[in-house]
């Protein structure tokens, strides 16, 4: 793998799943890294095998940066292409087509319980939920027990009655 071939993939595994100034920050940052290794005398391919996939390191950013698409359910950001950075980069020859655009992925989302709005707002949903069961069951329960009564009375008199004939 080479340098731009490294940039070009940890751009693409980002695309759609964190801002665009977050994506720019870190490809500056790897760009700045290679160089400065380069510079003390290491060889490209040893400073990036030492790296490890791009496309893990990105998921890395990905789930450290608080306003990413997961971690905030946002509906994705613009392309790096499309942001003011005006930064435009060479497409990979590998066949590398990355994880797709956000769009492109399925519109589900799950829920991060891990952040306490959504732990309380489960709460009350529970809770909500529970409410409307024992309404619901309390509102049938009172309407059989209205006719019940009348109908156990109805019961004892007829095995009243029949225990009655069979003697």
């Amino acid at each position: 793998m080479e340098k731009q071939e490294f940039i070009t993939l940890l751009s693409d595994a980002l695309k759609g799943e964190v801002p665009p100034d977050v994506i720019w920050e870190n490809l500056e940052y790897y760009k700045r890294y290679l160089r400065e290794e380069e510079a003390k005398g290491r060889e490209e391919e040893e400073i990036l095998a030492e790296l490890g996939d791009p496309r893990l390191i990105a998921k890395t950013i990905i789930d450290a940066c608080p306003q990413s698409a997961e971690n905030q359910g946002f509906e994705g950001y613009e392309s790096y292409e499309e942001s003011s950075y005006g930064y435009s980069e060479p497409k990979a020859d590998d066949g590398y087509t990355g994880r797709g655009s956000y769009e492109e992925r399925s519109k589900f989302r799950y829920i991060d319980f891990s952040k306490w709005y959504w732990r309380m707002a489960g709460i009350i949903l529970l809770f909500v939920v529970m409410w409307v069961v024992f309404t619901v069951v309390g509102g049938i329960f009172s309407l059989v027990m209205r006719f019940a009564w009348p109908l156990i009375i109805i019961w004892i008199i007829y095995i009243f009655i029949r225990n009655s004939r069979q003697r």
